[in-house]
């Protein structure tokens, strides 16, 4: 790649400035190195976080996101389960599903993440990681938010992730086949999804880009 240098659109930062970016390269490197830990855990779900992201980004994109805000959202997604570090490896690796007591406790990782993130990330960022296990019709957690009061990046994210659970072997269930995972996305469409996400991710199944 070439790139020409133009001072009329390239601005030297100053120390401060560079001095800033560093750290906050540097914050995010060790919190992709705690996401990846967090999904290497379990061999269920390695690769778990890449797989959200890469999937949200491409969301993004069948939505209209400029390239730059599909880049922000990667950036979350990547992060989006790292409150995970948090749940006892009992209840987290648990075969079977979880009590309801358990599920209370897996239940904290959504906030606890935003709280990790916080220092690294800016807020609407820690906003999409907190809010990534809100529902359309109110009923998630941890805020129990609906429709538009959920953040655009958690609704993505929140997609983004069922699928990848849906689709990808768990200790409690086997995978399921594209066409019932594509059926229980119709399903939940404005109930636990935001039906323009359903939407985006349809056409990207019948794209072929997924």
């Amino acid at each position: 790649r070439t790139v020409v240098y133009s001072p009329d659109v390239v601005r030297e930062r100053s120390a401060a400035e560079r001095a800033e970016r560093l750290e906050r390269s540097r914050a995010l490197a060790a919190l992709n190195a705690l996401a990846r830990a967090v999904d290497a855990k379990d061999h269920s779900t390695r690769e778990h976080s890449e797989r959200v992201a890469r999937l949200a980004g491409a969301l993004a994109g069948r939505l209209g996101w400029a390239a730059g805000e599909q880049g922000r959202l990667h950036e979350a997604a990547l992060l989006h389960d790292v409150g995970k570090i948090g749940v006892p490896d009992l209840i987290l690796f648990k075969p079977g599903r979880p009590t309801p007591q358990e599920y209370a406790e897996i239940h904290r990782h959504a906030a606890v993440g935003a709280e990790i993130v916080a220092e690294a990330l800016a807020g609407d960022q820690v906003a999409w990681v907190r809010s990534h296990h809100e529902r359309w019709d109110g009923a998630g957690y941890p805020d129990g938010l609906g429709g538009d009061d959920i953040p655009e990046g958690a609704r993505i994210i929140a997609l983004a992730d069922s699928w990848d659970a849906m689709t990808v072997a768990r200790p409690y269930g086997r995978p399921l086949e594209r066409a019932e995972a594509r059926a229980e996305v119709e399903r939940c469409s404005g109930t636990q999804f935001w039906p323009a996400g359903v939407r985006a991710l349809l056409a990207l199944l019948d794209a072929g880009e997924i």
